[in-house]
């Protein structure tokens, strides 16, 4: 890290967004801490309330937006981008990073990229609408950060860029939880499926799955969305309403106690950028059994132990009711080291300094 960039500059991380407090916004959240320790570090929202007690510096640019009043972020990002001195520039998500680069169209930044994978684009409509439009902005930021390989390929193809830069995100539980049995029964009893539910992280595949279990096997659903009546009708119609139970959105504490009270951890999303609910999972004992997409080949068994099914409900039920666990005590010694070496914190803190640094340097020449 560059001293001038110590004494003169900051890094600016800008979200859309603080609240509801989701996966994006949590990942957010912990590199910033992680960051702080080494550098001088800020983040701005673009709509909504700071987030209490964090170390780093923080600024709300207004209030809460909802659905088409997104649009007004152009509008606070242009105000403040010519308002306010600052360093590097760092735009976390395509919700904020349309919004900056149409306000500030001749500034050097950095995207911070977590949604646009080919899966979720054709599960979203909204993606779909943003997809069209992101391959010329997403050209003129400095660099592209991705959470993971397959979302970096996937965003190549869209925007053509060949220089995108893989960083995966700080995920901090070993340690800090009492870990799920690493012994646990097979077939498992007690599933658990965490995300927003949502038509691509498709909780139906889970729920279809329990009419081929046995009575003893539960299912604990962790999130809100707008498929939540829609999951409830189907629990309804399938009968299983005895062994299906929804909690609704849950605090990321509340979901690491829930994983160490599983057996297993049902991920039946279509597709995935980084899945930090299964490095979670990973790193408290929890096997995973994930749909077969680019993303859960590069992901599973290699840092999280577990395996892959087709998407199906049938294929699900095949993996459950095996006659084996898919989780070795050899693979979960590989996925430890794995993890050790390529999602340690430390490791990932020094990528980013090295980019802002390489960024600041840039922005200074």
């Amino acid at each position: 890290m560059s001293d001038k960039w110590r004494a003169e500059g900051e890094a600016v991380f800008v979200i859309s967004a603080g609240h509801p407090l989701l996966g994006m916004e949590i990942v957010a959240r912990d590199l910033l801490r992680a960051l702080h320790e080494s550098a001088a570090v800020e983040l701005v929202i673009g709509a909504g309330q700071t987030w209490v007690g964090e170390p780093f510096r923080q600024r709300s640019l207004g209030t809460d937006l909802k659905g088409w009043r997104r649009v007004f972020l152009v509008p606070r990002f242009w105000k403040w981008s010519r308002s306010n001195r600052h360093g590097v520039v760092v735009v976390a998500g395509v919700w904020a990073a349309i919004p900056w680069l149409l306000a500030a169209p001749r500034q050097r930044c950095v995207i911070w990229e977590h949604s646009l994978s080919r899966e979720k684009i054709q599960t979203s409509r909204g993606l779909r609408v943003l997809s069209r439009i992101v391959p010329p902005l997403y050209r003129r930021a400095w660099r592209v950060v991705c959470v993971s390989t397959a979302l970096a390929d996937d965003l190549t193809d869209l925007t053509g860029r060949e220089d995108i830069v893989v960083i995966p995100n700080v995920v901090e539980t070993e340690g800090s939880r009492p870990s799920a049995p690493v012994d646990a029964e097979w077939p498992p009893r007690r599933l658990l499926c965490v995300g927003s539910l949502t038509n691509t992280k498709r909780q139906a595949t889970a729920i279809e799955a329990m009419t081929s279990l046995d009575e003893a096997s539960t299912l604990t659903i962790a999130g809100d969305g707008p498929e939540s009546q829609r999951l409830a009708d189907l629990v309804s119609r399938l009968g299983v309403e005895h062994r299906v139970q929804f909690l609704g959105h849950v605090s990321r504490e509340r979901v690491l106690d829930l994983m160490a009270e599983s057996d297993v951890l049902v991920h039946p999303a279509a597709g995935e950028t980084f899945g930090m609910v299964l490095i979670e999972a990973a790193q408290l004992g929890l096997p995973v059994i994930a749909v077969d997409t680019p993303h859960s080949q590069e992901f599973v068994p290699r840092y999280v132990p577990g395996a892959v099914f087709d998407g199906t409900a049938e294929g699900l039920a095949q993996q459950l009711t095996a006659a084996e666990t898919p989780v070795s005590p050899g693979q979960r010694v590989s996925a430890a080291s794995a993890r050790a070496e390529y999602l340690t914190t430390s490791a990932i803190v020094s990528r980013w300094l090295e980019l802002i640094d390489s960024a600041s340097m840039k922005s200074s020449s």
